[in-house]
């Protein structure tokens, strides 16, 4: 599928709709985009803390265990 892009990279339906945008909603839709990344970048760094710190504290836990049995 072939999708004919602006010279800014965007698909070309998304820059006709941004173009019929006011000022204020320009604005505002950058605002959301940034928020928005924001957002979606701590969740994902929460996650993948939560994941790597369950990881080394079911490593600690088999070591205190090798270590209380032997």
């Amino acid at each position: 599928m072939n999708i004919a892009l602006t010279s800014f990279g965007l698909p070309l339906w998304a820059e006709q709709k941004i173009r019929g945008l006011s000022i204020r909603q320009k604005i505002g839709f950058g605002y959301g985009i940034a928020i928005g990344t924001v957002v979606l970048g701590t969740l994902l760094g929460l996650s993948i803390g939560n994941y790597y710190q369950s990881q080394a504290l079911q490593k600690r836990k088999v070591a205190t265990d090798q270590k209380r049995f032997s």
